[in-house]
């Protein structure tokens, strides 16, 4: 139930897919919301994605558990 999930299913599934997001489970709309996020999280590591980064990192992760 994060970013990655919702970006690897459609690769798992093989379909195409249209993805929305409102700044949630750590997904969010821009770089700069992401940003303020992570400045009001210090405890949280990790590191913020260009959507095709994300978009990659979901397929690595999903794309060849059906197969």
């Amino acid at each position: 139930m994060c970013a990655a999930d919702a970006l690897g299913m459609p690769a798992m599934l093989n379909i195409d897919a249209l993805i929305t997001t409102n700044d949630y489970l750590n997904m969010f709309t821009d770089r700069g919301t992401a940003t303020k996020w992570t400045q009001a999280h210090p405890g949280v590591t990790g590191e913020i994605l260009t959507h095709t980064d994300a978009e990659l990192l979901g397929r690595h992760i999903f794309g060849d558990l059906l197969t």
